[in-house]
């Protein structure tokens, strides 16, 4: 199942970013989806309506959910976590930005 592959032990060969960085991720989204912070007693609740709004809105199906809003969410914030700043392109050059 490639939700579980995703949410195991960080592992970069395998392609997993462990269940914390899954987590946080689904929350960041469905804070901004949803417009609104969400409190820690309400995730479960918040990532319902997120879910079932996202599903309705966009009329298609779980895998494709996944595929369009965990799997790059965590990637993403994987990459952050880890200082890959680079994949974001945060770069600096001796403190002058270059728009190329």
């Amino acid at each position: 199942d490639k939700w579980d592959t995703l949410a195991s032990m960080p592992d970069a060969e395998v392609g997993s970013v462990g269940r914390d960085n899954v987590a946080s991720a689904c929350l960041l989204r469905a804070s901004a989806a949803l417009q609104t912070k969400i409190r820690k007693n309400d995730e479960a609740l918040a990532l319902e309506n997120w879910l079932r709004q996202d599903l309705i809105k966009h009329g298609y199906e779980g895998k494709e959910f996944y595929a369009k809003n965990i799997e790059p969410a965590s990637r993403a914030l994987q990459l952050y976590r880890d200082g890959s700043f680079d994949s974001f392109e945060f770069i600096s050059k001796g403190g002058k930005e270059t728009a190329d």
